[in-house]
């Protein structure tokens, strides 16, 4: 069976990290995603980034077009992930160790040319950088700390030789690439090391092509002998590489075959066979997913066994797995079984997957709620709530973060499930509105509101944060009663928990306010004085 590219090397980062590119991996719309769930993980510290980026720079080996090359891990992603993820360090790079940072710019540096989706990102990050012993690739020059090609040396890394470099702290010293002679189109190039180069498996085992075709990671055991064929005809585009693999289980040296057309009748007919049980296992999956469909439909009590499959499924793939069990358009009569089974396995599921799920139940049908909210969709939400707290008040924070509005009618939705959290929850709850930036209105009032009424235990960093959001919209709200109780409930429930630098938002506010609550607001806050 032949792993998936993608697959095979998130497999190589650290677990805590891997949403991060899975969301990266689903389209722009979900790098806001990455961020939402970076600021709800425990991964900010300087150790958790020095680890991802030690990772992100362990050599893999990597078939690309007829050349063998060595690249850091994160080179081999596809064009838009690595993008995608360079964009979110440049803005999380101040929890990052500068040393860290400079050596990783310095591996990755050779591998991005100009033309890279990568590689405005990456001079983004290097202009920040304090430029003190950077090792740019000798194509590349740091010019007013921006990356520039130097016009006087041709780029060709293939035709560099030699084995990785690697310090003590697992970053590369230097980066080379192996590859010897190679002549296109049908002549093979052989290629033996001795060197520990991060592999898992024979490439006979495995295959040389990812799921899409297009660049094929290898894994081999110390010693390995490759012959690859390019093949000219009209299934090239499919194909693209043919590969042939030797690997002797003692670690002995073998020669390449060369007999060219019994290695491609022999290559064929084991890619025939992968394809076929790979095929076979693609359409399992399809019937157990219909079958979890069909049960929810029929709002069957019972949960099908089959609803395992989806703690099998790779995050990069859930939002496919959503797709074909049709929870976007499902009809909300069938809302009340969906939720009690998704429950049922909650614990079997990843975050990442829990968001791919939840986002394809709210996202739509939130954003579909004007004036009156559906009793059907907000019992839904009450039940995902108890099993997936956090998750689905991530989602739902998300969808108001990317429309920056808030109707009734979803307002009436998320106080009745903020009625339903506990009060851990609603903490967290409120963060996420205040990080989110949406406006205070009365619609997102009447939110707030029914959070502060139920006096979730808040940290300081969540109050300085309420304040600072109410602080935003104070001159546009100085006129409103509703928004002038809501600050005055919150000085009444917090006051305890206020230090100078809350004082001073809250003068602020009250300073503002223009409304008949204002005189309760002054008393208010000369109470909070000693």
């Amino acid at each position: 069976m032949v792993v998936p590219q993608f697959e095979r090397l998130m497999s190589k980062i650290p677990p805590h990290w891997q949403s991060v590119f899975t969301l990266m991996s689903q389209g722009v719309r979900h790098h806001k995603l990455a961020h939402a769930w970076y600021r709800r993980s425990q991964c900010e510290t300087k150790s958790s980034w020095d680890d991802l980026l030690k990772a992100l720079c362990v050599v893999e080996p990597v078939l690309v077009r007829e050349c063998l090359m060595f690249q850091p891990l994160l080179a081999c992603l596809q064009e838009d992930v690595a993008a995608g993820f360079l964009d979110f360090l440049h803005h999380h790079q101040d929890s990052i160790s500068p040393d860290s940072l400079e050596r990783f710019v310095n591996t990755v540096a050779h591998h991005f040319q100009t033309s890279h989706q990568a590689f405005s990102a990456l001079q983004n990050i290097a202009e920040t950088l304090p430029c003190r012993g950077i090792m740019l690739p000798s194509c590349l020059t740091l010019d007013s700390n921006r990356l520039v090609e130097r016009p006087d040396v041709q780029a060709d890394l293939n035709n560099v030789n030699g084995l990785p470099n690697v310090d003590s702290n697992g970053f590369l010293r230097e980066q080379t690439l192996v590859s010897n002679t190679h002549n296109i189109r049908g002549n093979s190039q052989s290629v033996t090391h001795e060197t520990e180069v991060n592999v898992d498996v024979c490439l006979h085992s495995k295959g040389l092509c990812d799921a899409t075709g297009n660049t094929a990671s290898i894994t081999s055991a110390d010693n390995v002998d490759v012959s690859v064929i390019c093949i000219e005809d009209d299934e090239a585009e499919e194909k693209n590489e043919v590969a042939h693999e030797q690997c002797d289980s003692r670690n002995e040296e073998t020669n390449a075959t060369t007999d060219y057309p019994c290695d491609i009748e022999t290559e064929q007919c084991t890619a025939s066979g992968q394809v076929s049980a790979s095929g076979s296992a693609v359409d399992s999956m399809k019937s157990q997913l219909q079958r979890v469909k069909e049960a929810w439909v029929a709002g069957e009590k019972e949960t099908s066994p089959d609803l395992d499959i989806l703690a099998s499924v790779p995050p990069s793939q859930m939002s496919t797995a959503c797709g074909m069990l049709g929870l976007t358009d499902m009809e909300e009569t069938s809302l009340s079984t969906v939720a009690d089974h998704l429950a049922s396995i909650a614990d079997k599921l990843s975050s990442a997957s829990s968001m791919s799920l939840l986002s394809s139940i709210v996202e739509d049908r939130f954003a579909a709620l004007a004036t009156t909210p559906s009793r059907q969709f907000t019992a839904c939400l009450a039940s995902l709530s108890a099993a997936f707290p956090r998750q689905l008040v991530g989602v739902v924070s998300d969808c108001l973060s990317n429309s920056q509005s808030c109707t009734a009618g979803q307002a009436e939705t998320l106080v009745s499930l903020c009625r339903s959290l506990d009060v851990k929850t609603l903490a967290y709850f409120l963060g996420e509105l205040c990080q989110s930036g949406v406006p205070v209105d009365d619609n997102m009032v009447s939110v707030a509101q029914c959070i502060v009424d139920l006096h979730p235990e808040l940290n300081p960093t969540v109050i300085m944060s309420t304040l600072a959001w109410l602080e935003t919209f104070a001159r546009q709200q100085a006129g409103s009663a509703k928004y002038g109780r809501l600050v005055l409930s919150f000085i009444k429930v917090y006051r305890t928990q206020f230090n100078p630098s809350h004082t001073a938002s809250l003068r602020v506010i009250v300073d503002a306010h223009k409304s008949f609550t204002r005189r309760s607001l002054q008393q208010a806050m000369k109470n909070l004085l000693p």
